[in-house]
Order: structure tokens, then sequence, then C-alpha cells
């Protein structure tokens, strides 16, 4: 789940899977930042689950500003 929290921060909330290195974090932030801009501040948050909005819906982007 990516949330942006600001115009310059995105936060990817990610549920790793075994594999999900630091490298594949940088390899993935290198790939959005070739579409956002090197501006963007891009963290990854390491989660067990992603929660359902309030609606039951899961939003994979969302934007909060």
């Amino acid at each position: 789940k990516a949330i942006q929290t600001d115009v310059d921060t995105l936060i990817i909330y990610v549920v790793p899977a075994k594999d999900f290195t630091t490298e594949t974090a940088m390899s993935l932030s290198a790939d959005l930042r070739k579409y956002l801009g090197d501006d963007m501040e891009i963290r990854f948050i390491h989660t067990d689950r992603i929660e359902a909005e309030s609606s039951g819906k899961f939003r994979e982007f969302v934007r909060k500003f």
C-alpha cells in the first residue's frame, strides 16, 4: 500500500516475502524515482498485514493531503 502524505513524501507499506531485501527496496525506490522524480522521499515500512479501509476495500494508492 502506498500512501502519499505530502507532495514529496511517499510511504510504502510492505508485507515482505522472504526474498524481499534491502536491495529489493532500493531497486524499487530507484524505479519509482524515474517516474516520481529525485525529490520524492520514499520510505518503506514492513508490516504483518495491510488493513482494509472501513468500506472493506483495499486501496493500493492513497493521497492524504
